[in-house]
């Protein structure tokens, strides 16, 4: 079986860098997959990264009209559809950001999952992973996530801007963040901190062969 390699961590960490390092020091050829590919961007956050107008109400709107059990479904089959479209080959296949930091804004900011619920609704796509490939977890973990995100804002603002717009907009409509009064970019730096608690969770009780980095430095 092909290696599936997850590389996650809180955004702003690394992965990225991560991921070329990777590539180099290994000198073999990889499949590399952004999240975007497998995991179909949020309908909202999407919008605004195409520069196109959405209303608060519009935005809410759209955000709101899936349920948890209709995203479920859909987000096993578009795994299920990816392992299948992918299983010939012989490379390994490197996918960032694609099994925890993508679903994270629905699982915890549209549907207000627990971490424990977060868990089984995660474990269900590893176990299925695991019918066609051999997974593995890398995840980059810092103690200053809010930090992280912050420097990446700054050093990548021009590049960045849209994703911020996006992000801005989903904390004014996702019911997580407008529960806990988050806004602007200091929102953004809170859901972050929120999120790598849920992480830890997860990366403590995954059932998956792992391995876990440490960024002490930002």
């Amino acid at each position: 079986m092909r290696k599936i390699i997850f590389i996650e961590g809180t955004p702003g960490v690394g992965k990225t860098t991560y991921i070329n390092q990777l590539i180099s020091q290994k000198k073999a050829s990889f499949q590399w997959v952004s999240s975007d590919d497998v995991i179909p961007e949020n309908t909202v956050r999407k919008a605004i990264r195409e520069g196109k107008s959405l209303t608060i109400d519009e935005a809410r709107s759209i955000y709101r009209e899936k349920s948890y059990f209709d995203y479920c479904c859909e987000h096993l089959k578009i795994w299920e559809n990816f392992c299948i479209n992918n299983q010939a080959g012989q490379d390994d296949i490197i996918i960032d950001a694609g099994l925890i930091q993508a679903p994270l804004y629905e699982l915890i900011g549209l549907y207000l999952l627990s971490s424990e619920q977060i868990l089984s609704h995660l474990q269900k796509i590893v176990d299925m992973v695991k019918n066609y490939f051999m997974p593995e977890l890398i995840y980059i973990k810092t103690p200053y996530p809010d930090q992280c995100i912050r420097k990446a804002i700054e050093n990548q603002q021009e590049r960045r801007v849209q994703w911020v717009k996006g992000l801005c907009v989903w904390l004014e409509v996702a019911p997580y963040p407008m529960k806990k009064g988050y806004s602007r970019l200091q929102g953004i730096e809170q859901f972050v901190i929120d999120r790598a608690s849920v992480d830890i969770y997860l990366i403590d009780n995954l059932v998956i062969d792992k391995k876990i980095y440490s960024r002490d430095c930002v």
